[in-house]
C-alpha cells in the first residue's frame, strides 16, 4: 500500500520513515534534545501527537540534519583555525547552510516545502526577529543569513526582514558596498559545490572587508606631509572611486552601485571582492589630491550620513566591528542546535508521555515440540477455512461481451432477441494483497492460566495458516520485548516462514503492557510494505499501560487505512480499545475467531 508516513500522524513513526526516504538513520532515546553524529539523527521520545507548530520544526530539522548528512564537509566545518576567526565561521556556517539546503532541496525538492513551512513558523514563534542591534557585525551576518534564504531559497517568511536588515547595512556603510556584497554572495553561494567552495567565499569576503578598511582609512604617510589626516579620511564619492579594478568600483550614488552589481552579474567572481593592493593605494594617493572643495562635494553625497571624520569614523569602525566578528544572537549561529533546542523546549511542553520508535529484538528460540504440533493442527483447519472464504472472494462469473474469440454456449440464445454479446471474457476477481503484524501480549500477567502458551500457538497457528495463502505476508512480533518497553521480540519476520522459525515461538511472560509502542511498531514495520491491505491483529489478556495513547494510535493508524483487531486471550476489551474484537480461550476456537474478524481484512469491500 505504500503509506504515506504523513498519513500516519504518529510522531515516532513518521520521523523513522522520513529519515528512511532520504537516506538517513533516525534513532529515539533518552536524549536531552536532538542532535546528529554526522551519520545518524539521534531524537528524543515524542509524544503519539504532535501539534502542528512542533511538526513543522520536527521535520524541518530532519530535512536540515540530513541535508548536513548528504551534502558538509563536517571536518572542514570543525577546522581549528577556521572555528577562531569569528567572522569566517558565522559566514560559513550562513554559506553552508544555504549552499546545503539548496543541494539537498535539488534531491528531495518536497523539502523545500518542508524547509520554507520551518522557516515561516521561526517567524511566527519570533525565533527569526528583525535585527536592531546596533552592533555592525550582527547586522552584517544577519543580511548576508536572510538576503540568501529570500533570494537562494525562495524562503520568502524573511523578505521583509531582509529588506530592513539591508536598509541598516547601507546606512552604515553605503548602499554601492551592500549592492556589490549582495550580487557576490549570492552568486558564490550559487556556484559553490562542496563545503570548502563556501569556506573559500567566507574569506574572501573577510579579505573585501579589510581591502575596504585599508582603502577607508589609509596610513597619513600616504597623503603627504602638507595634508591633514582629516583631509585623507573622507568617506565619500572620493574614496568610493578608489576601489577601480576587477571587482567594479565602489560608487557611493545608488545607481552608479546597481550599474556595478549588475556588470557583476554579467561575468564577475566571487574573487572578485578582493580589492588589488596597488589599485588601493594607488587611488588613496588621487583621493588626497582632491581640494576641499571636492571633498565637501563627496562627503554630501555619501550614504552615511554625517560629514568629514565622522563619516569616515562611522564606517570604517564599522567594517572593523564586521571584522571582529562578535555576534550573540542565537539565530545567526547553528541552525540545527537552534532547532533541537527549540524542539526540546516544545516536546517537554506537551501533555502526555512519550514515545520512541522501539527496537527489534531477534527471539532466541526455544523448542516446544507439542506446542509446534497442535498449532500446525489448528493450522490446518484454519488454512482450509480461510481458502474457502477467499475462493467465494475470486469466484467471478465471465460476463458475456458483443466482441471476442470465445464463444460461450450459455449465452448464445441472446441471439435470438437481438443481444449479440455471446463472447466470453475473462474477469479477475479482487486479489487479495495483504500484509499483516501480529503483536503477541508478553506481559506478566499472561503468565498465568497458561496464557502466554495460548497466545503463542494461536499466534503460531495464524502465521502457519497465512503462509499457506498466496499473496499475504505476517510478521509476529512480542511486547514488551526482552530489553523491555521500549523493544520488540521479533518472533517470525516478513521474509521468513513460520514452520522454520517456530522455536521463537516460546516466548516467556515479563514486564507490563507496552501496547502504545508495540502499536508504533507494527505501523513502522507496515509502512514498509507494498501490499494493498495492511492489518494489524494483537492477541491481549487485558488493559495497556497506557490506554489514552493506545486509543491514539489505533485511531491514526485506522486513518491511514491500516485494519487494527483486538483477540482476547481469555478476556474481553473492558476498555473499547478495538472496534473489531475476538474471545478466545482455547486453540480450537481460533479458526472461529479469526475468521469473524477476517471478513473485512482478507477481501476487498464491495
Amino acid at each position: 500500500m505504500n503509506v504515506n508516513p504523513t498519513q500516519l500522524s504518529a510522531a515516532p513513526i513518521v520521523a523513522a520513515a522520513l529519515g528512511r526516504s532520504i537516506g538517513v538513520k533516525v534513532e529515539f532515546g533518552a536524549y536531552s534534545t536532538a542532535s546528529t553524529d554526522g551519520s545518524t539523527i539521534r531524537l528524543p521520545r515524542l509524544p503519539v501527537e504532535l501539534p502542528a507548530a512542533v511538526e513543522s520544526i520536527l521535520w524541518g530539522f530532519i530535512h536540515h540534519e540530513a541535508g548536513h548528512i548528504r551534502h558538509s564537509d563536517f571536518a572542514a566545518l570543525d577546522d581549528p583555525e577556521v572555528r577562531s576567526d569569528f567572522l569566517v565561521l558565522n559566514l560559513l556556517k550562513v554559506f553552508e547552510d544555504i549552499r546545503m539546503e539548496r543541494a539537498h532541496i535539488g534531491l528531495y525538492p518536497g523539502a523545500g516545502r518542508v524547509l520554507s513551512e520551518l522557516v515561516s513558523e521561526l517567524v511566527r514563534q519570533s525565533f527569526f526577529t528583525p535585527v536592531e542591534s546596533d552592533e555592525a557585525a550582527s547586522v552584517f551576518v544577519d543580511y548576508c543569513l536572510k538576503h540568501l534564504r529570500t533570494t537562494v531559497l525562495g524562503q520568502t517568511a524573511l523578505a521583509e526582514q531582509s529588506a530592513h536588515a539591508r536598509a541598516l547595512l547601507e546606512g552604515m556603510l553605503g548602499t554601492g558596498f551592500v549592492t556589490r556584497l549582495s550580487a557576490a554572495i549570492t552568486r558564490g553561494v550559487l556556484d559553490a559545490t562542496s563545503t570548502l567552495d563556501v569556506l573559500d567565499l567566507a574569506l574572501h569576503v573577510r579579505q573585501y572587508l579589510q581591502d575596504e578598511v585599508d582603502a577607508r582609512d589609509p596610513p597619513p604617510s600616504e597623503c603627504g606631509s602638507e595634508l591633514s589626516s582629516a583631509d585623507c579620511h573622507n568617506d565619500g564619492s572620493s574614496d568610493a572611486s578608489s576601489h577601480s579594478g576587477d571587482r567594479g568600483e565602489l560608487e557611493t550614488s545608488e545607481g552608479e552601485g546597481t550599474a556595478s552589481a549588475a556588470a557583476e552579474e554579467q561575468g564577475s567572481e566571487p574573487d572578485d571582492l578582493g580589492a588589488d593592493p596597488d589599485d588601493s593605494a594607488d587611488s588613496s594617493a588621487s583621493s588626497c589630491s582632491h581640494d576641499d572643495a571636492d571633498a565637501a562635494t563627496a562627503d554630501a553625497s555619501d550614504p552615511c550620513s554625517g560629514s568629514g571624520d565622522e563619516v569616515s569614523d562611522a564606517s570604517v569602525d564599522c567594517l572593523r566591528s564586521i571584522l571582529a566578528g562578535s555576534v550573540d544572537d542565537p539565530s545567526l549561529g547553528d541552525l540545527g542546535d537552534a532547532l533541537a533546542r527549540l524542539l526540546a523546549d516544545e516536546v517537554d511542553a506537551c501533555p502526555g508521555r512519550v514515545f520512541g520508535l522501539p527496537e527489534t529484538e531477534k527471539s532466541p528460540g526455544c523448542p516446544d515440540n507439542a506446542a509446534v504440533s497442535e498449532a500446525r493442527r489448528v493450522s490446518t483447519r484454519l488454512a482450509v477455512q480461510l481458502r474457502r472464504r477467499l475462493e467465494s472472494v475470486d469466484s467471478v462469473p465471465d460476463v458475456p461481451k458483443a466482441r471476442g474469440r470465445r464463444v460461450s454456449r450459455r449465452h448464445l440464445t441472446r441471439v435470438a432477441l437481438g443481444d449479440h454479446r455471446v463472447f466470453r471474457s475473462k474477469v479477475l476477481g479482487p486479489e487479495i494483497n495483504t500484509a499483516v503484524a501480529i503483536l503477541v501480549d508478553a506481559s506478566g500477567s499472561m503468565a498465568s492460566l497458561g496464557k502466554i502458551e495460548l497466545a503463542c500457538r494461536a499466534t503460531l497457528a495464524t502465521g502457519l495458516a497465512l503462509d499457506s495463502i498466496p499473496r499475504v505476508e505476517s510478521c509476529v512480533g512480542a511486547f514488551p520485548g526482552l530489553s523491555g518497553p521500549d523493544s520488540v521480540e521479533l518472533l517470525k519476520g516478513f521474509s521468513e516462514e513460520s514452520k522454520s522459525v517456530s522455536s521463537r515461538f516460546s516466548t516467556r511472560a515479563r514486564g507490563g503492557t507496552p501496547l502504545t509502542e508495540a502499536l508504533i511498531w507494527a505501523g513502522h514495520c507496515l509502512g514498509m510494505r507494498p501490499e494493498e491491505r495492511l492489518v494489524v491483529y494483537v492477541a491481549t489478556d487485558g488493559a495497556p499501560d497506557d490506554s489514552e495513547s493506545a486509543k491514539q494510535m489505533i485511531a491514526r493508524l485506522q486513518r491511514a487505512g491500516i485494519e487494527v483487531h483486538g483477540l482476547g486471550i481469555e478476556t474481553n476489551d473492558p476498555l473499547g480499545l478495538f472496534d473489531s474484537f475476538s474471545r478466545v480461550t482455547d486453540v480450537s476456537q481460533l479458526a472461529e475467531a479469526f475468521l469473524s474478524l477476517s471478513d473485512r481484512t482478507l477481501k476487498l469491500s464491495a
